[in-house]
């Protein structure tokens, strides 16, 4: 993370010296990748002694960090798409890292750590940095009691200390299931863009079905449809040789899907959503020619397939897309209130873009689940509602914000 665009320290004042905090990285991190943006790093693991680094792992907390407080970035795109000027909301501001998460989860001890900065945990209350003036947290647990839950037990030493705590609501969708409740945290939901990356699903019978995927690879030879399959799922094992075929979503990850169907011979996928997902679209990498449709996409074209003997379809990818009409509202993953705990506490209290954001993500990971995709890509599309909302709401005065793309 450290050492990259995103991350750089040109144009900073240097560091003040009143910032007392340290940067403590562990394995692999060494002191010299922190500067005068990057001024302060922790790790804490209670969990396993032998993963004692604040490298970040998967990816989730530099796509985070970056989005808050990132540097200019010139000719950023994810394979080519979102091509543009990236930069987080607030570029000009100083980031203190500090990492509570391990390969084996989060304990409850170490959110308290992470969040107070420091590792002598009975002094919470006491001990928050006096130059921090934001917490971003984009994690959660299940809702619980305020005097249960470790990150309302911290939130509220740095709530009385005069810190803004903005934290994610969740990613469950479903009603009552929000997280981060406390009073003093404010819960961030995710919400849609302006911005897709659309693709295609031609019915031989004329229809159009709007899509969503990040495949940038061969396209389909234009005006050729091919027949349709609805396997619902996508057996590997039957010859699907010149075909498209529709997947049902809960048989697997949709990229991984698309690379089965290919491998058996087919010609593209459609990955349908199914009651659950809504209407709802995450555009995935998918690196065999697929795409994913929305439920209503679904019940269209199995009503195309049982209407004739003869189905046929043809898949068009039409990269980035502005605008799109449906911002803002709220994207289909986003966790919904009532609050469980306090009904009359409304949560979450906001939305803010959380859907296909491009932002920093480490060279040395893929930007997707599937075992096919290895090439390294500088940013990836997760939900990071929480750091966009975290800097502007408490900011009293410029923030030299640069384009968000």
């Amino acid at each position: 993370m450290a050492g990259k665009p995103s991350f750089a320290d040109e144009g900073l004042e240097p560091t003040p010296p009143s910032w007392k905090a340290e940067c403590d990285g562990g394995d692999n991190f060494p002191k010299t990748l922190c500067n005068k943006k990057l001024i302060g790093v922790r790790y804490f693991n209670s969990i396993n002694d032998s993963e004692s680094s604040a490298v970040d792992t998967v990816g989730h907390g530099s796509h985070m960090v970056s989005t808050a407080a990132g540097g200019l970035v010139h000719n950023a795109s994810l394979f080519g798409l979102a091509k543009g000027v990236s930069s987080g909301i607030t570029r000009k501001a100083r980031l203190a890292i500090y990492k509570f998460c391990s390969d084996e989860g989060c304990l409850g001890l170490d959110k308290i750590a992470g969040i107070d900065g420091t590792r002598k945990i009975n002094t919470i209350f006491t001990i928050i940095n006096p130059n921090i003036n934001i917490i971003s947290m984009s994690i959660g647990g299940p809702p619980e009691d305020y005097d249960l839950d470790p990150i309302a037990i911290a939130a509220l030493g740095a709530v009385e200390k005069g810190v803004f705590f903005s934290a994610a609501s969740g990613n469950d969708g479903v009603p009552k299931s929000v997280t981060n409740i406390a009073p003093g945290l404010t819960a961030i939901g995710a919400g849609v863009i302006v911005r897709s990356f659309a693709a295609d699903v031609l019915l031989g019978d004329g229809q159009v079905i709007i899509g969503a995927s990040l495949y940038t690879g061969k396209s389909l030879p234009a005006k050729t449809f091919f027949q349709l399959l609805n396997t619902s799922y996508c057996d590997p094992s039957k010859s699907l040789s010149g075909k498209i075929v529709v997947c049902d979503i809960n048989q697997g990850y949709g990229p991984d899907l698309a690379i089965a169907v290919k491998e058996a011979g087919g010609v593209g996928t459609i990955v349908a959503n199914g009651v659950e997902e809504g209407e709802g679209l995450i555009a995935e990498p998918f690196t065999a020619t697929g795409l994913s449709i929305p439920l209503s996409g679904r019940k269209t074209i199995l009503n195309y397939i049982n209407s004739t003997k003869n189905a046929t379809a043809t898949l068009r990818f039409d990269g980035t897309r502005i605008p799109v009409r449906l911002a803002p509202m709220v994207s289909f993953f986003s966790s919904r209130g009532p609050n469980v705990v306090s009904p009359s506490v409304l949560k979450p209290d906001l939305i803010a873009p959380g859907s296909n954001i491009l932002a920093a993500w480490p060279s040395y990971l893929s930007p997707s689940e599937s075992s096919s995709l290895t090439r390294d890509v500088p940013s990836s599309t997760y939900s990071p509602a929480c750091p966009h909302r975290a800097v502007p709401l408490c900011s009293k005065g410029p923030t030299e914000n640069g384009p968000q793309n």
